[in-house]
């Protein structure tokens, strides 16, 4: 596992944490639902 930075919310998650949408990494349900 290793540390990746979120797109929208610039923090890191681990890699197994992170929610994916596509090629995109989201740190949270919240981050994922709000991308717009």
């Amino acid at each position: 596992d290793h540390m990746i930075v979120c797109s929208k919310c610039q923090t890191y998650v681990s890699s197994k944490d992170a929610i994916y949408s596509g090629a995109v990494a989201y740190c949270s349900e919240t981050c994922l639902n709000n991308k717009g």
